[in-house]
């Protein structure tokens, strides 16, 4: 039996709360992962009539009862870690809040429900909040990374006929990305079996952060989201995760005969992190690889998207947004990119209060003009002005389809045009990229940028 949380395959168990087992029962409970997000199911049934049960007072706050007049008798809010056990494992449920109930208070029944942050499959104990490692498979990153763990040596006979081929799968040494948290690559290697005369040997390659001392899991995956957001930047695509997994220290096996205890990786599930099922790398498409930054420039990315967040965040959220109209779209890029001009005016000695004063079309143009490839046309810092304000204002005139869509390309190849330049790509590395881009491609067609050879 596999310890798995299908979408649409509840699980029925019981629950650990931490709490003494005579102020919470032991309940039969269901989970469930709905495909938007992960709940747990917990009925009660009051001890006797005009009585109640420590289960329903997690979903009656504000209630005062006159057995708890001072409420520290009972809890009065679901706690935020519980221990599900079935018999297929147990779950380690973390970030769990109340999100509702349903009750019948005549005969003293109900149900609530319990919404997930993350689930921990295979946790044995409390404390998943904090961890001391996680590994995240990044889609198709291995030739972003240029590194392979699979080996294939082909052997030729007479008139070059194929007459064999051998496949090896081989320990490498980690790549060493920032002393932040130990971050590493660690490549590695899976083989198997699927149906009947089929072998695999395949990539398995992890992001993998280790600390000694606990830190909380959502700290470990920001590290790990800006190393994959350089891989996002790149190929612009919503490249997402092929699984997350998790580490403590104090939930590792006994090693054998009182050896070395083993580490426990087990998987992380949650519907709060951005781009867990999104997809692969379309590396055709990439405009650098880890090769033309290396940890140096993973470094500096992580200055830059400290230092300019307020401008990045915005921009990158339209990676995930398929269903936003491109009025949505632009107008977040624009926000971006106008708290990136800010920071980089202010960057060169303006006074805040002069910066705020200037208008948002100087501020474009003095983000372009520094940049190292010269591809947008002299006006477009005022065409992309107006269009922005003619969304934004009610006042004004409702910008038509293609002027929207043509500066909102030009707003994303300015970003990651910025980006790569002050990541320290040379430019003509980029040159060479950005001409055969799809958003460049469509814009050489509405004679919306320069001419190649003027760049």
């Amino acid at each position: 039996m596999k310890n798995n949380l299908g979408v649409n395959e509840p699980r029925l168990g019981w629950f650990e709360d931490g709490l003494p087992n005579d102020v919470t029962p032991q309940t039969a409970t269901m989970l469930i992962d709905d495909g938007e997000q992960i709940v747990l199911h917990v009925p009660w049934h009051s001890p006797e009539f005009g009585g109640f049960g420590q289960i329903e007072r997690w979903f009656s706050a504000g209630v005062i009862y006159e057995d708890d007049p001072n409420g520290k008798i009972y809890t009065y809010s679901p706690p935020g870690e519980i221990l599900f056990h079935d018999p297929f494992g147990s779950i380690s449920l973390i970030g769990c809040t109340g999100v509702g109930f349903n009750s019948n208070p005549v005969r003293g029944i109900g149900k609530g429900k319990i919404s997930v942050g993350a689930a921990i499959l295979g946790a044995r104990h409390f404390g998943y909040e904090k961890i001391n490692g996680m590994r995240t498979e990044i889609k198709a990153i291995s030739r972003w990374l240029d590194v392979s763990s699979v080996q294939k040596t082909y052997r030729r006979g007479e008139f070059g006929r194929m007459e064999s081929v051998q496949v090896t799968g081989s320990k490498l040494e980690p790549i060493k990305i920032h002393k932040k948290m130990n971050l590493r690559v660690v490549p590695s290697w899976q083989s198997g079996g699927d149906g009947p005369g089929v072998t695999y040997v395949r990539d398995k390659i992890f992001l993998e952060t280790r600390i000694k001392k606990p830190s909380d899991w959502r700290v470990h995956l920001e590290l790990h989201g800006a190393f994959r957001d350089l891989v996002r930047i790149s190929s612009w695509d919503p490249v997402g995760y092929d699984g997350i997994k998790v580490l403590r220290d104090a939930d590792a096996e006994e090693g054998f005969d009182g050896g070395e205890r083993i580490d426990r990786w087990c998987d992380l599930r949650s519907h709060t992190v951005v781009g867990y099922n999104s997809t692969p790398a379309d590396n055709q498409r990439s405009w650098f690889t880890f090769r033309d930054v290396q940890s140096r420039g993973f470094a500096r990315w992580e200055k830059i998207r400290v230092d300019y967040a307020r401008g990045i965040n915005p921009i990158m959220a339209t990676l995930e947004s398929d269903d936003w109209p491109i009025e949505t779209k632009f107008v977040n890029a624009m926000i971006g990119l106008e708290a990136i001009a800010f920071t980089a005016i202010m960057e060169s000695g303006a006074p805040k209060k002069d910066v705020a004063n200037i208008a948002i079309g100087t501020r474009l143009q003095h983000l372009s003009e520094k940049l190292y490839v010269n591809f947008l046309p002299d006006d477009w810092h005022r065409e992309c002005a107006y269009v922005y304000n003619g969304i934004k204002h009610a006042n004004r005139q409702y910008p038509e389809f293609d002027p929207i869509i043509t500066n909102y390309y030009r707003a994303i190849l300015l970003f990651r045009v910025w980006v790569c330049q002050r990541l320290g790509i040379p430019r003509a590395r980029i040159w060479s990229r950005l001409e055969y881009d799809p958003m460049m491609m469509h814009l050489e067609t509405q004679n919306a940028v320069n001419p190649v050879n003027d760049w």
